[in-house]
């Protein structure tokens, strides 16, 4: 796989992640959900947040609230492909990365050009792979 120099890309927006979105609504700070309004989100990120919704009008809600707020990106075969080489690719460095979602959307990022913005750790070495990432809390 090769590497993109983070200095000749530069980021079209930000991507964010699930542990964000989660770490907002968990800490009662919904009003960040609307601050991001137009950023995209993946329809992985899409995913793991509503599964984790039981009361099904809270998820209808939150859908709503979601694709009101978000551009939602759908991972397309191009996608899959890149995650799948910058799966190989972690392994091969003797730094690997299971989490199928994660990678997904670090792919996504790295083929539209985006930032990611996460609460992940994990998503850290990505960044090795050319992939903008942006931790928070």
């Amino acid at each position: 796989m090769k590497s993109r120099s983070r200095r000749a890309s530069r980021s079209t927006g930000l991507i964010i992640d699930t542990s964000v979105l989660a770490n907002w609504v968990n800490r009662g700070r919904k009003d960040l959900l609307s601050k991001y309004k137009g950023s995209y989100i993946s329809a992985i990120t899409l995913f793991e947040f509503l599964r984790g919704i039981r009361d099904d009008k809270k998820r209808k809600r939150a859908l709503r609230d979601f694709k009101r707020l978000y551009k939602v990106i759908h991972v397309d075969t191009t996608t899959a492909v890149l995650a799948s080489e910058m799966y190989v690719e972690l392994q091969r460095r003797g730094t690997p990365h299971d989490d199928d979602g994660d990678l997904l959307v670090a792919a996504t990022a790295l083929k539209r050009n985006l930032t990611v913005l996460t609460a992940d750790n994990g998503f850290k070495k990505f960044r090795n792979l050319g992939v903008d990432v942006i931790l928070t809390r």
